[in-house]
């Protein structure tokens, strides 16, 4: 699963660093993914600190389908 965050729809309130610290980290006045590919073990907390991101700031691709199910 790979995860990126748009910095144009982010507005930096941190609830995706509050969520997954080991995922997100807050740089200066950006969000950034600490890792662009999600390490095993790590890709639910991914899903939702997206689920819960108010802007719809984070991007996820290849996520593993049996993950979707959990969504929501």
């Amino acid at each position: 699963m790979r995860v990126r965050i748009d910095p144009d729809t982010c507005f930096h309130c941190g609830l995706c660093a509050e969520i997954s610290p080991e995922l997100f980290h807050i740089e200066r006045v950006m969000v950034r993914a600490t890792f662009e590919r999600v390490p095993t073990g790590h890709e639910q907390a991914c899903l939702d600190a997206a689920a819960r991101c108010p802007r719809g700031a984070i991007w996820l691709a290849e996520v593993p389908t049996e993950l979707l199910a959990n969504v929501g």
